[in-house]
């Protein structure tokens, strides 16, 4: 047998080890072996060498010995496996996750002004400087990160597009700087994909809509996150909602994302407000002022009745909502589900939930983290029944 075909055997003997504690919790020796269906030498060298590397501990309160059954062995909540990273138009994001994916560390950047490729990059790769030790990167194993925008078209990330090449360059100077596979995904879908997982969710479809800068959607049916034919499902924020709106970045007109993006709301609201600082001081005062609240309830029917168009072509149980317009007013999901009633049929609109994300801001980052936790695990991964690229 080649080199090449042992240590394949070999990895996938790690983690069935792995992924046997991280369905269990807690196993002896004994189980561990039933479980894998591994022999007790190959089990017992496996244990020694994630032992000795922190991925595994064993109960202190349970020792082993002789005569005695053996100790109680779980995965190490400390040691780190995976990195998720964003790389998105208002922020950079960073956080570690452990072999139970749970987030051991976080970190962020915000973007007080949406960036150039470049700039973002050079951000995020600042950001890894700061704060990533050594220690955490002699323990990473895989690493995923999620952009903002439309993804190349091609699942390998490699063409003659702009876009295709800038991708295949960060994922050059990432695994040149990480040392680990890393992979790419669109910043949106893994936000989404956080959402689901912390719902517990597994064959329900959801739709999470993510409302900054830019405006996108990611689509999961039946557990499984939807790229599309070329990589471009999605796009919400790129429907058109105005014949006659501004020009889009996208090239067309009209676009969704030129009416409610936070950019353009605060444009809009200083013509009726001058003196408005920032998106966070509109947020403040749009309850009170009776001119920012009309925008307000504006901006949340034009929301709602495309989200309305979108439930009634994929009548999903869930729509779930993120990003700093979602934060615009109090009663904020109330005037969106007024939209929705616009356009969704009411058969539609019986089965469906309309609620808040339950993440933080580092939502995109800890769904790239758990997805690359998928990959190493040997899980199936939930994109459309592909494989990372």
């Amino acid at each position: 047998m080649s080199d090449a075909a042992l240590s394949a055997i070999r990895r996938d003997n790690t983690l069935a080890v792995i992924g046997a504690l991280d369905a269990v919790g807690e196993l002896s020796r004994a189980q561990l072996c039933a479980a894998t269906a591994l022999s007790r030498t190959t089990t017992h060298r496996i244990l020694g060498e994630l032992m000795s590397a922190g991925v595994v501990i064993e109960r202190s309160d349970s020792p082993s010995g002789p005569g005695r059954p053996g100790g109680l062995l779980s995965l190490n909540p400390q040691a780190r496996a995976v990195l998720g990273i964003e790389l998105g138009r208002a922020q950079a994001a960073i956080v570690l996750l452990n072999w139970a994916g749970e987030i051991t560390w976080s970190q962020e950047v915000k973007f007080d002004a949406a960036q150039e490729w470049g700039q973002g990059l050079q951000a995020l790769l600042r950001l890894l400087d700061d704060g990533l030790a050594e220690d955490d990167l002699h323990m990473l194993r895989y690493a995923v990160v999620g952009l903002h925008g439309l993804m190349p078209s091609s699942r390998d990330h490699m063409g003659d597009e702009e876009q295709d090449r800038r991708v295949g360059n960060l994922r050059q100077s990432l695994e040149a700087k990480l040392q680990v596979p890393v992979a790419v995904e669109g910043n949106i879908r893994l936000a989404g994909l956080a959402e689901y997982r912390t719902r517990g969710l597994s064959h329900e479809d959801l739709v999470y809509c993510h409302l900054s800068r830019g405006v996108g959607a990611a689509i999961l049916l039946d557990g499984k996150l939807r790229a599309g034919a070329t990589n471009s499902a999605g796009e919400l924020g790129h429907t058109r909602v105005l014949d006659n709106g501004l020009p889009c970045h996208c090239g067309s007109h009209g676009c969704l994302e030129t009416v409610i993006g936070v950019d353009r709301v605060l444009a809009r609201a200083r013509t009726l407000r001058p003196d408005l600082r920032d998106f966070a001081h509109l947020c403040r005062v749009a309850n009170y002022d009776p001119s920012l609240r009309a925008l307000a309830k504006d901006t949340a029917h034009t929301l709602g009745r495309a989200l309305g168009n979108l439930c009634n072509i994929i009548n999903p149980e869930h729509i779930v909502l993120g990003g700093e317009l979602a934060k615009l007013t109090d009663d904020w999901f109330s005037l969106v589900a007024d939209g929705i009633d616009d356009t969704a049929l009411l058969q539609v609109r019986k089965g469906l939930r309309l609620s808040p994300s339950l993440n933080s801001c580092v939502a995109a980052a800890h769904g790239a983290g758990l997805l690359a936790l998928d990959h190493i695990l040997g899980r199936v991964t939930i994109l459309e029944g592909e494989q990372v690229s």
